[in-house]
């Protein structure tokens, strides 16, 4: 094994973002089944996560799986929405195997935890809980729910950039700062 520290890491936050999201599975997907539109956004977060989106002038590709991760925390919850992130993460890693013929499973794990940790800080910001009940369609909106929203949203972004960061200098011996530098300090304007 070439580098343990990143394959054990990879297997806490995996085990970690299982242990989140299973108990929840009955509960989401008898809400999805009833809720054609929640479909339509899982489908969406996969599509924007698995095709790559071009910057300006093609340079570089942009994420924007937050876009829909973050509406159906919004309209669905936390759960859903978590749900919808590990879903996604599994299915990004697998449609986008960094040219390799194998996925790595470390890899694979911290993709789909990533986006259920963000989701779950997310929604403890917007709705004070990990609750399959909460979602604009259920409490409607309410006084401050535009802040927290933007709150949220700003946990989602360094929950994820901590995450990928810390993987990164475990696997390849950088600085945590220089590596958040490097790939995510720009980011912050564009996530916003």
């Amino acid at each position: 094994m070439k580098n343990y520290r990143f394959f054990i890491f990879g297997l806490i936050v995996g085990i970690g973002a299982i242990l989140v999201v299973a108990p929840q599975i009955p509960a989401v997907m008898t809400s999805l089944v009833h809720s054609p539109a929640a479909i339509f956004w899982l489908g969406l977060t996969l599509a924007v996560t698995v095709l790559p989106v071009r910057g300006m002038a093609g340079v570089g590709a942009l994420n924007i799986s937050p876009l829909p991760l973050m509406t159906m925390l919004l309209l669905y919850g936390t759960q859903t929405a978590a749900l919808a992130g590990w879903i996604t993460g599994l299915t990004a890693t697998f449609a986008n195997p960094v040219r390799k013929p194998v996925v790595d499973l470390e890899r694979a794990l911290i993709n789909s935890a990533k986006h259920v940790f963000c989701i779950v800080a997310a929604g403890y910001i917007l709705w004070g809980g990990f609750s399959s009940g909460a979602g604009v369609g259920h409490s409607g909106f309410s006084s401050g729910l535009l802040v927290r929203l933007l709150i949220a949203h700003g946990a989602y972004f360094a929950v994820s950039t901590f995450l990928l960061s810390f993987a990164v200098s475990l696997r390849d011996g950088r600085h945590l700062f220089d590596v958040w530098r490097a790939n995510f300090g720009w980011g912050a304007l564009l996530s916003w």
